[in-house]
């Protein structure tokens, strides 16, 4: 964890406990609220994840390095786990 990744690594755990604490609450059951949780998540990944890069090798390289080669990829994995929560939550309401 105290290499250069290490704030991702953090931040995958701490975003995981964020978006299971919504998902408690029933964040998973409205669309505008599974897609903001969803959102928070990767949010607190990348801010914790670029935070630490950027003691590594500076500000302006942790974003262009490790925040926006990332950024389409991450929308599309928002997406599919956005499509693919609602859509088994959507199946299983009506059985």
């Amino acid at each position: 964890l105290m290499g250069k990744t290490g704030g991702y690594l953090f931040g995958y755990l701490v975003a995981a406990a964020a978006v299971g604490f919504l998902a408690d609450r029933g964040w998973n059951s409205v669309w505008w609220k599974l897609a903001l949780s969803l959102s928070i998540g990767h949010v607190i990944v990348f801010a914790l994840g670029v935070f630490w890069l950027a003691i590594y090798i500076g500000w302006s390289n942790a974003i262009v390095f490790g925040l926006i080669p990332f950024l389409l990829g991450t929308v599309l994995k928002t997406a599919l786990a956005f499509f693919s929560v609602y859509g088994v939550r959507q199946a299983t309401s009506r059985v």
